[in-house]
């Protein structure tokens, strides 16, 4: 039985990250919504987990019992829904895009919680790390495809997106140039964002390697996913990046990690800097010219002030936007945010700031439970886990630091693809507590 619940989880990972696309647009109506294989393996998940509470009540078992983490996810949940139900009652001609986004944006939960009361056994978390590795290493080799060949690569994601109105966007060619790498999530920023979290975990792996075949393996694909995030030309995830680096040389200089860590530190650090310089003219075109000015998509100034000032003007825009939404937010709908940015403005009303979007959505209450929420995911370098698991707990931590800095200028919370590993890697985590340390019960009350 247990088998079956990694082989399931397995299979709904596979389906988010590696088969994106495999089924057509669902049209209702007017709208039309991007699903997947994975969406309705997660629903099952769900519909599952809700049969089983109903039939066990409060006996439900959560693994090393309820965590601040975990009611701090279940009242995120609950704002998310109670802020979709007001959205819904202010623009009820919307109700079914709310009600798709809303659908979406519990995935990750379900799959938290299903991972917290499923997976008891060590080798069951060991497994689920693997997979994810696997499927990391596989959206890495798409990634080096992209850059190897832009036409295979264009072949690849024809067939897999086959299904997706994206490919039917004039501005998605450009994505698939080669320009910024960006794998199977078409989108650069969300690659980065993904590596931000995936990569602090497989360098603290590298690290606890024992063959030399193995650590060699791992450190070759840690110098991957950072020359990868080097080239989705994502300055959310440069600057994220930088505070990984930084956190993790501090986590180096502090803890006794392995004899390797440190050495793999700096040696990062090289290539890091290396790296900079040979790529110094893309670098310096993204952060200065492409943000202060330049060109996109080959019209100047696309939305017709330069890129910084651009993010200025939705972030004020979102702040004059917040009083309609203050207490119960306004869920997925932008409009109250469009009425104060200009008509050109290609974005609408997505604030491009993580905290504001999520002050925007879900008002007052759900921006402190989301606070609460970073806090919590911070603390985790404090946790006692078991021994084959414990240095583990740093990756969450950076990968948290890396999430709030590349956050101040994009949406990395709430980013699908990139808060579900994050989701998983917590809850796997939370299952390997020492027993007696830092948690209340094995019941759900």
């Amino acid at each position: 039985m247990r088998t079956t619940k990694v082989f399931w989880l397995s299979l709904i990972l596979i389906n988010i990250f590696l088969l994106p696309n495999t089924l057509p647009p669902l049209e209702i109506g007017d709208l039309r919504f991007e699903w997947q294989l994975g969406d309705i393996l997660i629903f099952a998940t769900g519909f599952y987990l809700l049969i089983e509470i109903l039939i066990r009540g409060r006996s439900t078992y959560f693994v090393s019992g309820i965590t601040k983490l975990d009611k701090i996810a279940f009242v995120l949940l609950g704002v998310n829904i109670f802020s979709s139900i007001v959205a819904v009652v202010r623009w009820s001609s919307s109700s079914l895009f709310i009600f798709g986004c809303l659908l979406k944006s519990i995935e990750p939960y379900i799959l938290y919680f299903f991972v917290r009361t499923k997976l008891r056994k060590e080798k069951e978390v060991s497994s689920i790390f693997q997979i994810l590795i696997l499927s990391t290493l596989i959206l890495s080799l798409i990634g080096v495809i992209q850059i190897l060949s832009v036409d295979v690569y264009k072949n690849i994601i024809s067939f897999l997106f086959s299904h997706s109105r994206m490919l039917e966007e004039k501005g998605f060619t450009y994505f698939m140039s080669g320009g910024r790498i960006s794998s199977l999530f078409i989108n650069a920023n969300t690659f980065g964002d993904f590596i931000l979290v995936i990569w602090p975990f497989i360098f603290i792996r590298q690290a606890l390697q024992m063959g030399a075949i193995n650590k060699l393996f791992f450190l070759v694909f840690t110098t991957l996913l950072f020359l990868l995030l080097l080239y989705t030309q994502s300055r959310e995830a440069w600057i994220g990046f930088i505070f990984i680096f930084v956190y993790m040389l501090y986590v180096g200089l502090r803890y006794k990690i392995s004899s390797s860590f440190k050495s793999n530190i700096f040696l990062i650090g090289i290539i890091f800097a290396i790296a900079i310089v040979i790529n110094y003219s893309t670098i310096y075109h993204r952060m200065i010219e492409y943000t202060f000015g330049g060109e996109r998509f080959g019209f100047k100034y696309l939305y017709e002030v330069p890129d910084s000032q651009e993010r200025f003007i939705l972030w004020e825009a979102t702040l004059k936007a917040l009083p309609k939404s203050l207490f119960l937010g306004a869920g997925p709908i932008r409009e109250d945010v469009k009425e104060f940015v200009p008509y050109y403005f290609i974005t609408g009303g997505d604030p491009h700031n993580t905290f504001l979007r999520a002050f925007l959505e879900t008002g007052f209450l759900g921006f402190i439970v989301f606070l609460f929420f970073i806090k919590e995911l911070l603390s985790f370098g404090k946790l006692q886990l078991l021994h084959p698991y414990n240095n583990y707990k740093f990756s969450i931590v950076a990968s948290t630091i890396g999430l709030i800095f590349s956050g101040f200028v994009g949406d990395s919370f709430q980013t699908f693809e990139v808060i579900v590993p994050l989701f998983i890697f917590s809850a796997l985590l939370e299952n390997v507590r020492k027993k007696g340390v830092s948690y209340e019960n094995s019941s759900y009350k």
